[in-house]
């Protein structure tokens, strides 16, 4: 009998582990199975967490899928308001690895999902990739995010002064435009579309500059100049009476300076060679 209890210990360890262990192992796996086919919980995943600031949520909620070139690479976590008085919202999204990099100068925009889908989404453009890479809790500023324009927005904007001011337009454009000869008039103006776009064009060309850097330069010395006048609103009044004077003084000499422009013209025509030659 004392043989007998003897060869039953040793078989239970030879087995290297007792029922009941086997039972609480096959418990904890289980739960672990079931949890993740519910949840989709990996606590093994890394989670790359990424923020963006918006003016509106646009009714973005969150699980809303987040997307880069229409592949769904992540979902939002969080939505909130920042500011004081709530005057934008910071989207908290979790992005896949397939998703990354995401780099400093990227954009990510709020845009509506299609009619069976509902709801909206977060469509991000990853940036350059000459460009820093975002870190793990980084942030798209506001300044280069974007949402859609709502409806209820473009009834806000049509106002009963612009529903008024679109129907004079309309009425106008119809009877006055169309209805007058207009239409005539414009048919045989394309006559004079192909010389027309040819000097447009000459004309843009010509804004280019002749070097390198020539139109960056022109708009910087604007940008300075226009800064000295809205810090000198004097001198921006003395600037409008001053040209108000000059082009009333135009007016009144419109005859001979009718006849000028000719002759300027053929003055050009002559002086140009001279100075190129001169220089």
């Amino acid at each position: 009998m004392a043989l007998f209890r003897k060869s039953a210990t040793s078989g239970r360890g030879g087995s290297g582990i007792s029922p009941f262990w086997a039972a609480i192992i096959a418990i904890v796996v289980i739960a672990i199975a079931c949890g993740w086919a519910f949840t989709r919980y990996n606590p093994f995943k890394s989670e790359f967490t990424l923020h963006a600031a918006f003016r509106t949520a646009n009714n973005l909620q969150p699980d809303s899928p987040v997307r880069i070139a229409g592949v769904n690479v992540g979902k939002v976590k969080e939505v909130k308001g920042i500011g004081h008085g709530g005057q934008g919202v910071d989207v908290t999204m979790e992005i896949d690895k397939k998703g990354l990099p995401i780099f400093q100068d990227a954009e990510a925009k709020i845009r509506p999902r299609i009619f069976l889908e509902g709801n909206f989404f977060v469509d991000i453009q990853p940036g350059s990739p000459g460009a820093p890479k975002i870190k793990n809790g980084g942030t798209i500023p506001i300044n280069q995010t974007a949402t859609p324009v709502q409806f209820g927005q473009v009834l806000t904007a049509l106002q009963s002064d612009t529903r008024a001011d679109l129907q004079v337009l309309l009425y106008e454009y119809a009877h006055n435009g169309l209805g007058n000869g207009g239409a005539q008039a414009y048919n045989r103006s394309l006559e004079f579309s192909p010389g027309a776009f040819k000097n447009s064009s000459i004309a843009n060309q010509a804004t280019l500059g002749r070097q390198p850097g020539d139109l960056h330069n022109l708009e910087r010395g604007q940008q300075r100049l226009f800064s000295e006048l809205d810090s000198n609103p004097e001198a921006l009044k003395d600037l409008i009476v001053q040209f108000n004077t000059f082009a009333a003084a135009l007016a009144r000499e419109e005859a001979p300076l009718q006849a000028a422009i000719p002759a300027l013209r053929d003055t050009l025509r002559i002086g140009t060679p001279a100075l190129v030659a001169l220089n």
